[in-house]
């Protein structure tokens, strides 16, 4: 058999386990007794079945456990908003914020020249270290 790429035993970043576990904790944190909404709920706001819900929220471990499906994942993350999304892809070095109506995502790196290179954040707090100085001389003047 000829070596390929995707026959290699490469390690994943983050691990089935993990996602899985992250999106459980954080499913935990919302959803159920003494949380914001009851499984019920979550299932009447994003059509994610109740008991599919609580089998996410089982142990990973269990022999009863279910993952969400990606698209009932990413309605639950759509309602819960950027502070269930964020917890979840936390593992990944991610984050999440809620876009305002009709606002596009925004690329990583804004530049107004794409020619010129992006700013190191060192050059960035010097460049703004010296705006400041040439601030407060202004208003000592």
């Amino acid at each position: 058999m000829a070596s390929s790429p995707t026959a290699a035993n490469f390690e994943l970043l983050v691990s089935r386990n993990l996602i899985r576990e992250r999106v459980r904790t954080a499913l935990k944190l919302f959803v159920g007794r003494g949380c914001r909404y009851t499984a019920k709920e979550l299932w009447q706001a994003t059509g994610v079945t109740d008991t599919s819900l609580d089998k996410a929220m089982l142990a990973v471990d269990s022999p009863d456990y279910r993952a969400l499906k990606l698209e009932e994942l990413a309605s639950v993350a759509k309602f819960l908003g950027a502070p269930f999304a964020s917890r979840v892809m936390e593992c990944a070095g991610l984050g999440a914020f809620d876009l305002m109506d009709e606002q596009p995502p925004l690329p990583r790196v804004l530049s107004a020249d794409a020619a010129k290179p992006a700013e190191t954040p060192r050059e960035k707090v010097e460049r703004l270290q010296q705006e400041l100085f040439k601030a407060v001389e202004e208003l000592t003047k």
